[in-house]
């Protein structure tokens, strides 16, 4: 009795405080052992940003480490991963590769800006990945400027 009229004052003091509310009534709630069940997580995401480095020299790679923003759990495979990259300006013959963990294990995205692969499919999701850009040649060169350097990577849990 005295949590009916608990809710009873609770509701006509959230009335008052909320005018616009019209037809608030305490709400029943299942007890607990009558709830859904928790589903497990079977997929996830996670993105990394960073502003891009600033190239100085041609024939040299610079490098932009973007790590995961969450705790991966060990079990999670890579099924996708999309990019975004951006320069202030694009030097002739600049070259673009998105690598996973280290500089070994790349693709040439030096045509595209924006997109996304599977190339990394199977492989851990709880590791970095690198935007690493280079213009060939050599010696030193008017200054371009990296802006701002996106990854989202999704996975799924293997059991």
């Amino acid at each position: 009795m005295r949590r009916m009229r608990l809710q009873r004052t609770t509701a006509a003091a959230l009335a008052l405080l909320l005018p616009g509310l019209t037809g608030f009534a305490p709400v029943a709630h299942d007890p607990p052992h009558r709830m859904a069940p928790m589903r497990r997580l079977t997929a996830g995401a996670w993105e990394s940003a960073g502003g891009g480095p600033a190239l100085y020299s041609e024939g040299r790679w610079y490098e932009l480490d973007l790590r995961p923003s969450i705790a991966v759990p060990g079990t999670a495979v890579t099924t996708m991963v999309y990019w975004r990259w951006s320069l202030a300006r694009t030097p002739p013959g600049l070259q673009v590769r998105l690598c996973r963990a280290t500089v070994r294990t790349c693709i040439d995205i030096s045509g595209q800006q924006s997109g996304g692969t599977r190339a990394f499919a199977g492989r851990g999701a709880d590791t970095a990945f690198i935007l690493a850009y280079r213009v060939p040649g050599s010696g030193p060169m008017a200054p371009v400027y990296g802006g701002s350097d996106h990854v989202i990577v999704n996975y799924s849990l293997q059991r």
